[in-house]
């Protein structure tokens, strides 16, 4: 080769050499001075070429950067090669070079010289850094996410999967899944059904969306949802990608949000309250359980076909409406009242209603829940207890009026009895007939207004009732248009009762049933045994009870009158006091019993009595005394009416007593104190029980007890409801005379205690 050749050459080689896109320069071995460079070395630096060349490489790199090569320079120089990566700073800015040192020996095998060729590798490093963040970021989300990926090669019949997937089925990251390995980790029952999925996207093309059960690794079952969508090229299924996510929490609050809705049914269906849904724009029933429809006696099917103002009484509609207008115009958020509901029949149910909307946000409730508890035994019981209330504030005025006018009737009916006895011209007789007869009625009044007197008591003994319960119903009915059927058990069990007062209740319960049925019929009287169990009834204790029912088919008692009629003073009827049903409620509360109505306009009325009774007691009838009577000795009188004390003693007179006055206790006792001194004369005593402002017979018979514990002594009182009328014994007295009375009433009550005059 000649020597212009030689140079051309080397010209061309300079030429390539300068052109490379790496950096590249040629170090003398020993002293490490630069022999040559090519441009884009000195293009790096910023430097001239011939600044570079022959200058030592510390020089141009930096005393920092050669120190951290010296070592790998060191190693070049063994005859290895090194590399190293380092930001360089240069012309254009910070750069990542690979800086790669390679010796270069000469014919002996030294190494004479160094091959420096760096690489910049800034934009790669870049990439890669992006590479890596981007393969982590998808980590973080699918751990996030819980959502793995895989990817089925089919022709290489290779799945890769990502790490969320591996952890899905608790396997390490080295594990190499297959397609047989993959669907092995499947629940057997749900193994065909990934299989001939991958199998259709295969052939088809056609993507599924499964959610099936997997056993992982280590046992656990984990429900996951597998989505496959096929990849092709030119119409060939090449690939299958998808997801796959663990959904187990979702499958359990699945499962545990259907558990609750079962549990929730059932509680709805078998609840002891009735609950309903309502539409809160016209009140229609969508949805109500069994309870609600026996409280109100429908069938669901008719619930559901009407609304709840069909059902409301009339006179709660009116509070209920207003109460469901508040609701559904924001003013309040729930409500509850107690109202009446209308059985069929006519029938009246009491209900605590409680009312709370179920609203969508930002629209009108779409239904309301309904809540509601038969509260009508209690509701009785509470008209009960008030009705004894009422009844026990009246008694304390009708108390004292009636003891008033019963002490006036006393001197009337004494007078009227004395002129009975004496005339003799017919009309005076028939006058004063229908004077005593008068004044019978007024104290039949005055009787049903002391039944309510504030702790009064029956003077109660044991009674047979069958008798009392036959003879006072015919009594009552004696030349009306009606006739009775009786039903009264054989075995009747014997009742603690005052027979006057059950006499009584008996009389107002028959006429009662006599005037609901004025165009005539048939009542029914039934008495019976009956055994109350503990909560059996409302109002009473559990124990042995009689109870006398009178039923009649008259004209009913409407339904707003119904809670009245044991009211004093209340009555629907043209004539009347209204104090037979009150006096008849007061007199068998005051013998520790009940009286029930149940009435149906149109159909009649049934009033239900309850005594408690004694079985195993037997029951007699007082003696009844004959007459005439006639006695003889002194009996001191004391009362503060002139009138009774003048008429008293001309009837004692007639049944051949004398009698001293006396107007007070203190008088009174003066009296029996100065009889006590000399012959004794004074045979018996009839003491007012009351005295205004002085000695009552109370506290007048128990300084005489102290004196003489023999002598008879009676208790006369207006108020006979007291209990010293009741129970005259218990107080030192002998017997209780009742103001006013009849002659014969004091007749008997003479004979029985005092002797008969020889």
């Amino acid at each position: 080769m000649s020597h212009g050749e030689q140079a051309a050459r080397e010209d061309l080689l300079g030429r390539v050499v300068d052109r490379l896109p790496a950096y590249l320069a040629v170090v003398d071995a020993q002293t490490l001075r630069y022999l040559f460079v090519n441009e884009n070395y000195v293009r790096n630096f910023g430097r001239s070429r011939e600044s570079i060349v022959g200058t030592h490489i510390a020089e141009v790199i930096g005393r920092e950067r050669y120190e951290f090569a010296l070592p790998f320079i060191e190693k070049v120089r063994r005859g290895e090669t090194a590399s190293y990566v380092n930001r360089f700073s240069v012309a254009d800015g910070e750069r990542i070079i690979q800086v790669n040192y390679v010796p270069g020996l000469d014919a002996e095998g030294r190494v004479r010289e160094i091959l420096v060729l760096n690489h910049d590798v800034t934009e790669l490093k870049r990439a890669e850094r992006a590479l890596l963040e981007s393969t982590e970021m998808l980590h973080r989300t699918e751990q996030i996410s819980k959502v793995g990926g895989w990817t089925l090669d089919a022709a290489a019949n290779r799945l890769d999967w990502t790490r969320e997937t591996f952890r899905i089925h608790e396997v390490p990251e080295d594990f190499i899944p297959d397609v047989g390995k993959a669907i092995r980790f499947y629940h057997p029952e749900d193994q065909p059904i990934i299989s001939s999925a991958v199998e259709r996207a295969l052939a088809t093309g056609e993507p599924f969306d499964c959610e099936l059960r997997i056993l992982t690794a280590r046992g656990k079952l984990v429900w996951v949802r597998a989505i496959g969508e096929a990849v092709g090229d030119r119409g060939r299924v090449t690939k299958i990608s998808g997801t796959f996510q663990d959904i187990t929490e979702r499958k359990r609050a699945g499962q545990d949000l259907r558990e609750s809705e079962r549990r929730l049914s059932a509680l709805f269906e078998r609840s002891p309250v009735g609950i309903g849904e309502l539409d809160p724009r016209d009140g229609r029933f969508l949805r109500v359980n069994p309870r609600y429809c026996e409280i109100v006696g429908l069938t669901r099917e008719e619930m559901l076909a009407t609304d709840f103002q069909t059902l409301t009484h009339p006179d709660d509609l009116a509070a209920d409406l207003e109460y469901m207008r508040r609701l559904l115009s924001g003013e309040i958020r729930e409500f509850s009242m107690e109202k009446r509901y209308l059985k069929k029949g006519g029938a009246i149910v009491w209900v605590k209603l409680s009312v709370s909307p179920l609203w969508k946000p930002g629209e009108a409730p779409e239904r309301h829940i309904a809540i509601v508890e038969d509260i009508t035994e209690r509701r009785r019981a509470e008209e009960m207890v008030q009705r004894a209330q009422k009844m026990e504030s009246l008694g304390v005025l009708a108390g004292g009026i009636a003891h008033d006018f019963n002490n006036m009737l006393a001197g009337f009916f004494n007078y009227v009895a004395l002129a009975q006895g004496r005339a003799t011209e017919p009309k005076v007789v028939e006058y004063l007939a229908k004077a005593s007869d008068a004044m019978d009625r007024a104290r039949g009044l005055t009787r049903q207004l002391l039944t309510f007197a504030k702790g009064g008591e029956p003077v109660r003994k044991i009674e047979d009732l069958s008798a009392l319960i036959r003879e006072g119903a015919k009594f009552a009915l004696s030349g009306s248009n009606l006739s009775i059927d009786f039903g009264i058990a054989a075995d009747l069990w014997p009742c603690r009762v005052d027979r006057g007062q059950i006499g009584q209740v008996i009389d107002n319960l028959v006429i009662n049933a006599q005037q609901a049925m004025p165009g005539g019929g048939r009542i029914a009287v039934d008495a019976r045994n009956l055994a109350l169990g503990e909560g059996e009834h409302p109002t009473l204790p559990a124990g042995p009870y009689l109870r006398l029912s009178i039923i009649d088919g008259g004209c009913g008692i409407p339904r707003e009158h119904q809670a009245r009629i044991f009211d004093p003073f209340f009555t629907t009827k043209v004539k009347g006091q209204g104090l037979g049903l009150a006096t008849s409620y007061s007199i068998v509360q005051r013998h520790g019993g009940c009286i029930e109505v149940a009435s149906e306009v149109g159909r009649g009325s049934a009033f239900h009595v309850f005594l408690p009774a004694e079985p195993g007691g037997t029951g007699a009838r007082p003696p009844e005394p004959s007459v005439p009577h006639r006695g003889a000795g002194l009996i001191l009188v004391m009362d503060d009416e002139a009138a009774f004390l003048d008429s008293l003693s001309e009837l004692l007179r007639g049944f051949g007593y004398d009698s001293v006055r006396a107007s007070g206790g203190e008088e009174a006792l003066d009296a029996f104190e100065a009889d006590r001194m000399g012959p004794r004369q004074i045979v018996a005593l009839i003491l007012d029980l009351t005295i205004p402002g002085g000695m009552g017979g109370k506290e007048l018979i128990a300084r005489i007890r102290e004196r003489d514990g023999e002598v008879p002594a009676f208790v006369a009182s207006g108020y006979a409801a007291d209990p010293v009328m009741a129970r005259p014994e218990a107080f030192g007295f002998t017997a209780s005379l009742g103001k006013p009375f009849r002659p014969v009433e004091l007749e008997r009550l003479l004979k029985i205690h005092l002797p008969t005059a020889g």
